[in-house]
């Protein structure tokens, strides 16, 4: 399956289906892909059993709902993945596979609390970072000083991004064996 530039796919369960989930074999994404739910602790999931890849031009967008966690398969992300924060997990984008990107990734701090207060895109398998990490603040939120976030969390990769852009003051990231970790100034 192979997403055109302009497309859309927007996974949304709702309380009558329970879950939504796009069954493949292998996936491009040129265009943009939305995970979502609106009630519920419902799951909007990608089963990408073969190659997963968020092209350059392509967008995965994990939108906060009511719902539960949104997962999906190894993803090569060449494109932009956006985790925003919200109700429950819905804050945190898990990849059951391994997460390489050389593309750009977008996170946002609006309180102390996973996945509610900030997003987190994590991996169970491995982390491979490249490309460029954006992380904002949302909401007038200032957190205390000293206060860390963890955005990031799997087993080791290449554990580095090639550009950062924090919020105005902070420190570069700290890159743990299985986590990279922003400290509040």
């Amino acid at each position: 399956l192979t997403t055109a530039a302009g497309s859309v796919i927007r996974l949304q369960p709702d309380a009558t289906t329970g879950s939504a989930t796009l069954n493949t074999n292998n996936l491009t994404n040129n265009g943009a892909i939305e995970l979502t739910s609106t009630g519920g602790a419902f799951n909007a999931s990608l089963n990408i059993s073969s190659t997963w890849t968020n092209a350059a031009g392509g967008t995965i967008t994990s939108f906060p709902g009511t719902g539960g966690g949104r997962s999906m398969t190894s993803l090569n992300n060449l494109g932009t993945i956006t985790v925003l924060s919200g109700n429950s997990t819905s804050g945190i984008l898990q990849v059951n596979g391994v997460l390489t990107t050389s593309g750009i990734v977008n996170l946002e701090i609006g309180g102390a609390a996973l996945g509610t207060g900030y997003s987190q895109l994590r991996s169970l398998t491995g982390l491979n970072l490249g490309g460029t990490l954006n992380v904002g603040l949302i909401g007038g939120f200032v957190p205390t000083g000293g206060t860390t976030f963890t955005s990031l969390f799997g087993p080791p990769g290449a554990t580095t991004f090639a550009t950062v852009n924090l919020p105005g003051g902070w420190a570069p990231p700290t890159y743990n064996v299985n986590s990279v970790v922003l400290t509040a100034p």
